[in-house]
């Protein structure tokens, strides 16, 4: 029969993982739940005492707590290896989806040869510039929902690492136009327009799964 740690016991458990920095709720109670299994387990099974049981469960969490990065989110954004490998998996698909709706439209568009009139262009230009605006509130407005909630997760941690994606995105849009005066077609602001888009569609995707994980974890 396994031994149950005390509440004294626990906290030190929390204590440790707070010095490892595993702050992000949907990771901590999963490994608060591992650790105190396992040391339990260790405890019945070697007849030792907590803190002999508790300094080798920690010895083997180690490497799972080791601060790393990855080229999916930067080298400025480092994370616990266990939280980064959760992240990495959560985004992977968004990543290349990301990517392909740059290079995509931009190929297909690249010699695209658009005859309008002035007024069509100023419309249609127009039109563009009131959309990227639209989008840019939209996106600012999610990040500032996001900052109102103090919890941490791992979608909150891949939301921090994507805001510096979206200011490359949109300053290159600014002082450009889909159209110009000759009605040349500029392939690489359409690209950055569904870009931006797709990253904002990611953005909203990742907010939602942070504010869905935070319900679940302070409800129990």
């Amino acid at each position: 029969m396994a031994m149950e740690l005390t509440t004294k016991q626990i906290e030190e458990v929390n204590g440790y993982l707070t010095i490892k920095k595993i702050d992000h709720i949907d990771i901590r109670l999963e490994v608060l739940d591992h650790i105190i299994t396992d040391v339990e387990n260790l405890m019945s099974s070697k007849e030792i005492d907590f803190e002999f049981a508790f300094k080798e469960v920690s010895l083997k969490w180690t490497k799972h707590f080791t601060q790393t990065s990855s080229f999916y989110f930067g080298v400025a954004y480092s994370a616990p290896k266990i939280i980064l490998n959760k992240a990495k998996r959560a985004f992977k698909k968004s990543y290349f989806i990301l990517i392909a709706s740059y290079f995509l439209p931009f190929v297909l568009f690249l010699n695209f040869q658009m005859k309008v009139s002035g007024e069509a262009r100023n419309l249609i230009n127009g039109a563009i510039s009131m959309i990227t605006i639209i989008l840019i509130i939209l996106f600012i407005y999610t990040y500032y929902k996001k900052s109102k909630i103090k919890l941490k997760t791992t979608y909150s941690f891949i939301l921090k690492t994507q805001f510096w994606s979206f200011l490359f995105l949109i300053f290159p849009l600014f002082g450009k136009e889909l159209i110009d005066e000759n009605n040349e077609f500029n392939s690489v602001y359409l690209g950055l327009i569904f870009a931006f888009i797709c990253s904002l569609g990611i953005t909203r995707y990742f907010y939602h799964k942070h504010v869905s994980v935070i319900s679940k974890y302070t409800s129990v």
